[in-house]
């Protein structure tokens, strides 16, 4: 297979395959597309595949597969998508990764990938802290799931003005410290995710300067001291759609101005009758754990409509509120 070097795309996913993946492949040098998710394949990834040159996309995730993932992977210069999700892998990372079941660091080699546009780690065993390098992927960089793993540290303040985040979600680790102030030049952001880590911060009034932020999760956290940012009068984030200030150490009172603006929550676009959701890419989908107002109930929304009544509002559970705002 590959000897005339003429093969794109090999695409054998969703099937019930059960062998391992044949060393051959990794003479398709000229492979865009390597898909055999969803299958039962298992032993390792043979030599040269996780390099190959020109491949855009390499998607093994629900599979049975162990072992490292290889450090030829740095010869891939065109990866843009790595998918690996629900697999036996281990070993130390050396350069790229994404979704995978690893009990490793993520290594700086990362930082060679200047083309990545999804790095979605979510729902592993992996550890260390969070490279510094990853805020300065201006040109691509567009999606950064590192949630439920067991990352540790600060938050990167590293975010360069022009990048294209438009997903941060660090949910579920053990990050301390203070909520990165650089965080404000991810002007294209849509979705920050910080619930469940150990973030001892004042409220980040300062965030109401994303205006095209839709989602906000501080759930569970150490966050502290009055909401809002009581010197000024302004509307904070207009167009949230979600947001989740739970099970942190808040008081005093509760701004009426921020939560009386928040006029995307209460926008129901007519003549919308297919849904939309967040999210432009075909592969990764945006989603969302939320807490009910109330009651000690939780609900994940695989997906995050982008135009629909109000989804939630959640400010409850240990915080301290004077009771201010009636009917809210």
């Amino acid at each position: 297979m590959c000897k005339q070097g003429t093969m794109r795309y090999l695409l054998m996913l969703q099937n019930n395959l059960t062998c391992e993946i044949p060393a051959s492949y990794a003479n398709c040098s000229t492979l865009r597309f390597f898909k055999v998710n969803n299958n039962s394949l298992s032993g390792i990834v043979p030599a040269g595949i996780w390099g190959l040159p020109n491949v855009y996309t390499i998607d093994i995730a629900l599979n049975y597969i162990e072992g490292p993932i290889a450090s030829d992977i740095k010869n891939a210069k065109s990866l843009a998508q790595l998918f690996a999700a629900n697999n036996r892998l281990s070993g130390e990372l050396p350069a790229e990764i994404s979704e995978a079941t690893l009990i490793v660091e993520i290594p700086y080699l990362i930082c060679n990938l200047c083309l990545l546009q999804i790095l979605d780690v979510s729902n592993n065993s992996l550890s260390g802290k969070i490279p510094k390098c990853l805020g300065n992927f201006s040109d691509n960089l567009q999606v950064m799931d590192f949630r439920m793993n067991n990352f540790y540290g600060t938050i990167i303040d590293t975010f360069a003005k022009g990048n294209q985040l438009r997903t941060l979600v660090f949910n579920d680790n053990h990050l301390e410290g203070l909520l990165p102030k650089s965080l404000v030049n991810c002007t294209n952001l849509e979705v920050l995710d910080l619930g469940n880590n150990n973030i001892n911060d004042l409220f980040p009034h300062w965030l109401e300067a994303l205006t095209t932020l839709r989602v906000l999760v501080l759930k569970s956290n150490r966050f502290y001291g009055p909401i809002g940012n009581h010197n000024i009068s302004g509307i904070f984030v207009p167009k949230l759609r979600i947001l989740d200030l739970s099970q942190n150490e808040f008081n005093g009172l509760l701004p009426r101005n921020y939560f009386e603006n928040l006029n995307a929550m209460m926008i129901d676009e007519e003549g919308n009758h297919e849904p939309m959701y967040l999210g432009k890419s075909s592969y990764y989908h945006d989603s969302v754990v939320v807490t009910v107002k109330g009651k000690r109930l939780e609900i994940k929304l695989q997906r995050i409509l982008s135009s629909q009544q109000l989804i939630f509002q959640v400010i409850n559970s240990k915080e301290r509120f004077q009771k201010h705002l009636e009917g809210l």
